[in-house]
């Protein structure tokens, strides 16, 4: 049996699409996935043209964990300064784009 699409569920749908249409990633840095000389290597998430986040890629020991520190608040009257590491880029990307989700539905 089919399940039936709500409204609320399109309306979901649609806004997380175009979420996704309006965030921009900008290299910083370094255009690969690999650091420049001086070891640095960033993405800058934008809405519109507000910077939003800073994802930098952290390499200790061999081992390498991406940064995410957003530039809003993600938890009520927090700061808006969230930071937390990830294991892949992909990882920290998903993570900057559901904490912009919730806050933009917040403010709503």
């Amino acid at each position: 049996m089919k399940k039936e699409t709500t409204k609320t569920d399109e309306t979901t749908i649609a806004d997380s699409l175009l979420l996704a249409a309006e965030l921009r990633w900008e290299c910083r840095y370094s255009q690969d996935d690999k650091p420049d000389k001086m070891n640095r290597w960033a993405r800058k998430c934008f809405y519109k043209d507000l910077h939003i986040a800073w994802v930098s890629r952290i390499e200790l020991k061999g081992v390498i964990r991406f940064s995410v520190n957003t530039q809003f608040p993600v938890n009520g009257n927090d700061m808006p300064h969230y930071c937390s590491h990830f294991e892949t880029f992909k990882e920290a990307k998903k993570c900057v784009e559901h904490f912009w989700e919730r806050f933009r539905l917040v403010c709503r």
